[in-house]
């Protein structure tokens, strides 16, 4: 991240849940080792992985051989092993004084994520993460739309709303909808994957994060 000043005027600060407040890409794996003699599908190793990190949700998917046919059913049966799982993977180190300094000084902070609200529910309730106005389930390809209702239901100026996420996807969303975007380097996608989608900020750290949100976040009033 480049150091410099920013004008604070983002209001309404919305996180990604997967790789960008927690730490669950473990459970992705895991998951889809579950998954993967049931449908078919090859077995990943770790170059494999990494190799898959660096493409959009599209290519990763075509790489896999998940077809758009496969795909619900897929994600219907990744859900329920997810549901298991909630709890068992921890914040990233950094991410709750994040979250806490925006509350105190009064930003509104939001989940949008295409996990299911249960597991998110679950899973901040263990860490005591309380601050959130609202957990929304967006699903997988409907991240733009639900954030776009986001703002209007909040009645906020889309340049006032910043979404945080971890991959491409979230960048396209973002852009999509009109809204600033924090892509992080922690969670799914890689730096090189999450710079081609042009972002609002690039950072490494939760402590850089914090560190933008400290001079570009604003109370909200309402």
């Amino acid at each position: 991240m480049t150091r410099r000043c920013w004008k604070g005027h983002y209001s309404h600060v919305i996180f990604d849940f997967d790789g960008t407040i927690f730490r669950t890409t473990g459970a992705l794996q895991y998951v889809y080792s579950r998954l993967a003699p049931k449908y078919r599908l090859p077995r990943i190793d770790a170059e494999t992985y990494e190799a898959l990190r660096e493409l959009p949700v599209g290519q990763r998917l075509s790489r896999l051989r998940i077809s758009p046919v496969l795909l619900p059913f897929l994600v219907r049966d990744a859900r329920r092993i997810y549901r298991s799982l909630a709890g068992a993977y921890p914040p990233e180190p950094g991410m709750p004084e994040v979250l806490e300094d925006l509350a105190r000084r009064g930003v509104a902070v939001a989940i949008i994520s295409s996990n299911g609200t249960r597991y998110i529910r679950t899973s901040l309730a263990r860490y005591r993460l309380t601050m959130f106005d609202e957990i929304i389930c967006s699903g997988i390809f409907k991240k733009a739309g639900a954030i776009r209702a986001y703002v209007k239901r909040k009645k906020a100026k889309p340049d006032a709303v910043l979404y945080v996420g971890d991959e491409h996807r979230d960048v396209e969303a973002s852009r999509s909808a009109g809204v600033g975007v924090a892509a992080v380097t922690w969670g799914y996608d890689t730096r090189k994957n999450l710079e081609a989608a042009a972002p609002t900020f690039i950072v490494e750290t939760p402590a850089e994060l914090g560190e933008i949100l400290a001079q570009t976040a604003t109370p909200s009033r309402g």
